[in-house]
């Protein structure tokens, strides 16, 4: 982090996003059937110990953090995540209209932005190589190296 921070205006660390455990159970009793185990390999209590790191190495060094077990607040919770752990579409749209709304109250309006890469349920398309390679040939970036 205090490295980005010689190299970027504005630096964010984004906490990873609380567990549907409910939703965690059910995806692994339909994916594993018989060999569901009915344990949850990942918790919110494990999560929160994540993310309250997150929290304080951004207040201890000074950059924006982003809290995504606000995402837990919502009534579309549920519809946030595939299976409990990972975002659906819907989840990926909202993450990012948090970080949007942070980064207008940390350094002003930034206006609407696209994405860097199509997301949700483009990828779930057959043909998502070619959606890639078509988005980077239209919106290059430049790449830098990690010195």
């Amino acid at each position: 982090v205090k490295y980005l921070k010689t190299k970027a205006q504005h630096v964010v660390l984004i906490c990873p996003p609380g567990v549907n455990e409910t939703q965690r159970l059910q995806f692994q009793i339909a994916n594993y059937k018989d060999h569901a185990t009915g344990q949850l390999e990942r918790t919110n209590a494990t999560q929160k110990q994540y993310s309250d790191v997150c929290v304080r190495v951004g207040q201890e060094l000074g950059v924006s953090t982003l809290d995504l077990r606000v995402l837990q607040k919502r009534e579309d919770w549920a519809e946030l995540q595939t299976d409990g752990l990972h975002m659906s579409p819907q989840g990926q749209v909202a993450i990012w209209q948090e970080l949007c709304s942070l980064l207008d109250a940390c350094i002003g309006p930034v206006g609407p932005m696209p994405t860097d890469y199509p997301i949700g349920q483009m990828m779930q398309q057959e043909g998502w190589e070619h959606i890639i390679a078509s988005h980077v040939r239209e919106n290059p970036i430049e790449v830098t190296q990690w010195e």
